[in-house]
């Protein structure tokens, strides 16, 4: 994480200023001037858009905080409490922001960084109630969006193909570089981070892009009876109006600034209800996506559980041979795939269709069944130059053929496979047992809530 350190509020440091609803010091001139540094906002709503386009530099940053007499996350604040305000970077680098609010902002992005916008940090953001989240635009390098809760995008947003935190370029030659998303909770997007690209999009790059410890997760409160348009929301329902936890379009070009994805948890990722989401509402309900030919990704240490589907590596650009490339898939955990099915569409935990260099190892494969004739991995012959090698399987059912994948050194229990190469089986179950998955969600307001993967479980 990127250190914040705001100073106490001084009347009388003349670089300070106090901001209130009735004060009108919510403009762009007082946030511009040059002679000002530091930006203490007192609780209120504050509707008027700033776009701010003045920088501070590395040593000397300008700050936006909550003055509210505390120093609590703001959701886990009553409204009353909290700062909700509008903010654009238009080229204004080396701010940080802590402790700010965003709700019901409709239409617009929560935080849009563009035009150069850089070393910017978002600690301890609450957006809420939103139709799209952080967005950072092209050339807008090493901003960071930390401890924070994104929380519930509106009907409109989801079904607008919307995204809770993204980077997001158009056209060709586009690069973004060290962005870090890390340590947030992403409750009911559309997408909960997505690196985007248009489709005809050539040469896009996001090199030293990392995402780690996020939960990101789809609940009830987003889920219909797959009848909305009679019913509308039902908490008892199957199907989702969202995509995916992350989608890829884009990694990066250097193997030496890799794209690296790590610690993150994503669960209850189910079918799509189109009655309600149209194309926009997923067609499998896959928590992780990748298309496009991303390359150069480490993809460790994450856990996927309570989805329709796991992680699918497929879909090409017109004229591009592969979907993904080099990439490092390790010690991640697998569990409780497709156990909710309302479509009957075959289980796929892991799918790699067109992709070239995929080192899968020392990942954990739990209860994932054979639904529908599917498989707990598949790739299709043309994935070549990949491993698949000292992984634990337990209950899980079914492969496809390896193709020209290496496979070798894993460990089965209760499981089929079709692998060759040299794999093991464990005895009985004493020796297959693991311990359970155990973590906090929603860290972020007075109701912290326990997630349990259990190994007997998978959900």
């Amino acid at each position: 994480e990127e250190a914040v350190d705001i100073p106490a509020y001084n009347p009388n440091d003349s670089t300070h200023v106090l901001i209130t609803v009735s004060n009108g010091k919510w403009n762009s001139t007082v946030l511009n001037d040059s002679t000002k540094k530091h930006f203490y906002i007192e609780p209120g709503d504050y509707l008027t858009r700033i776009k701010l386009t003045r920088s501070g530099t590395a040593n000397d940053r300008r700050t936006v905080s909550l003055h509210n007499g505390n120093d609590t996350h703001p959701a886990s604040l009553a409204r009353s409490q909290v700062a909700n305000v509008r903010l654009t970077l238009s080229g204004g680098s080396y701010w940080t922001f802590d402790r700010l609010s965003n709700f019901n902002d409709t239409y617009y992005g929560s935080f849009k960084l563009y035009n150069g916008a850089s070393h910017n940090i978002l600690n301890r953001i609450h957006v809420k109630d939103y139709y799209y989240g952080v967005h950072i635009d092209n050339g807008s390098n090493y901003n960071t969006i930390q401890n924070s809760y994104i929380d519930f995008m509106t009907h409109a947003g989801r079904v607008g193909d919307k995204v809770g935190i993204a980077i997001n370029t158009q056209g060709d030659n586009n690069r973004v570089e060290g962005t870090k998303i890390i340590n947030n909770d992403i409750r009911d997007a559309g997408d909960g981070i997505q690196l985007v690209r248009d489709s005809g999009a050539l040469n896009v790059n996001y090199p030293n892009t990392i995402i780690d410890s996020n939960r990101i997760w789809v609940d009830e409160h987003i889920r219909t009876n797959g009848d909305y348009a009679t019913n509308g929301y039902n908490t008892a329902g199957e199907y989702q109006i969202a995509e995916n936890a992350i989608d890829l379009k884009v990694g990066s070009d250097d193997p030496s600034m890799p794209l690296v994805i790590t610690n993150n948890m994503m669960w209850g990722y189910r079918t799509g209800d189109e009655t309600a989401g149209g194309s926009f509402t997923s067609k499998y309900g896959p928590a992780f996506v990748v298309h496009y030919d991303v390359k150069n990704v480490i993809f460790e240490n994450n856990a996927i559980f309570d989805s329709d589907v796991a992680f699918t590596m497929s879909g090409r650009l017109s004229g591009q041979v592969y979907s993904g490339r080099n990439w490092s898939i390790r010690n991640n955990t697998f569990a409780g795939i497709q156990v909710v099915n309302p479509k009957k569409d075959a289980t796929r935990a892991l799918y790699f269709y067109y992709a070239k260099a995929i080192q899968i190892e020392n990942n954990t494969f739990l209860n994932i069944p054979n639904t529908y004739g599917g498989y707990f991995l598949r790739f299709n012959a043309d994935t070549i130059d990949s491993t698949f090698k000292n992984n634990l399987i337990i209950n899980c059912f079914a492969t496809s053929s390896s193709y020209n994948v290496i496979t070798n050194n894993n460990s089965f229990y209760n499981s089929t496979h079709s692998f060759s190469g040299t794999n093991f089986s464990y005895p009985d179950a004493s020796s297959a047992i693991l311990n359970e998955l155990k973590f906090n969600y929603k860290i972020f307001t007075t109701s912290p809530e326990v997630k349990i993967v259990h190994p007997a479980q998978g959900i």
